[in-house]
């Protein structure tokens, strides 16, 4: 129980506009609309692990915008390229993949439904 505390007190919300992360190298058009997009961002700054470290932005519509991981992935949620719309129609989906009938030749992706 004490880690999982420890876990929890290593995330942070914030309502302020924090700024564009320049770390996130998005399409230097889009950078314009995020202030008002911006709603909320989370962040988690594992004590154990860096790699496990990870800020999420959260859009005014309720929809999550930017995961960026500094010591991973870095932005794994890019904009679309939409003119002076950069965030409409945004939908994130699961997708799995069965291990058992994925080959090289046949894929088998497993998408999430809506």
């Amino acid at each position: 129980a004490s880690e999982a505390a420890a876990n929890a007190d290593a995330t942070e919300f914030t309502f302020d506009w924090p700024g564009t992360n320049l770390d996130s190298a998005w399409h230097s058009s889009k950078t314009a609309f995020e202030e008002a997009l911006f709603q909320t961002q989370i962040t988690h700054t594992d004590p154990n692990d860096s790699e496990l470290s990870w800020t999420i932005r959260i859009g005014t519509g309720g929809h999550m915008y930017s995961h960026f991981t500094p010591n991973l992935h870095g932005e794994t949620m890019p904009n679309q390229s939409q003119s002076n719309a950069p965030w409409m129609d945004e939908v994130q989906q699961s997708i799995s993949v069965n291990l058992s009938l994925d080959t090289p030749t046949e894929k088998c992706f497993i998408h999430q439904a809506e």
